[in-house]
């Protein structure tokens, strides 16, 4: 009889997720957020703008997610 942590254990194994892929996802829930706070009427489009995620200086022990407001 096959246990769910075995199964959840061949899933993980078998799903290949790149960096692309985080990329990728990072770019849709930031446009996703900012239409969010735009639909609010608490900020102007023109006051609101994405740039390009950065990847130095994370030190790769857990996932981080950084929002900057200026």
């Amino acid at each position: 009889d096959v246990t769910l942590a075995q199964m959840e254990r061949v899933f993980l194994d078998a799903v290949v997720v790149s960096d692309g892929d985080l990329r990728t996802l990072a770019a849709e829930r930031a446009k996703a957020v900012r239409e969010y706070i735009l639909q609010t009427g608490k900020a102007e489009a023109e006051r609101m703008f994405l740039v390009e995620a950065q990847t130095t200086g994370l030190n790769g022990k857990g996932n981080r997610v950084l929002l900057q407001l200026k």
